[in-house]
């Protein structure tokens, strides 16, 4: 697979900050819920999950935040 993003540029690093910012607020409301068993989170425009200078896209900050 070709790379998806030579280097994110200021509106995909814009949309992963907002992205931080929501998981880091919603995801104990998430965790903490008792009758929640399971939650997906989709972003379709997500790509490979780096940037050719290796900065983490929106699936592999999601998995950060977990540990």
């Amino acid at each position: 697979m070709g790379k998806f993003f030579e280097v994110f540029d200021d509106v995909t690093k814009m949309k992963l900050d907002l992205f931080r910012l929501y998981i880091r607020n919603w995801l104990a409301v998430f965790m903490t819920h008792h009758t929640t068993e399971c939650f997906c989170i989709f972003d379709y425009f997500c790509g490979p999950g780096r940037d050719s200078q290796g900065n983490p896209g929106s699936p592999l900050i999601f998995l950060a935040m977990l540990q």
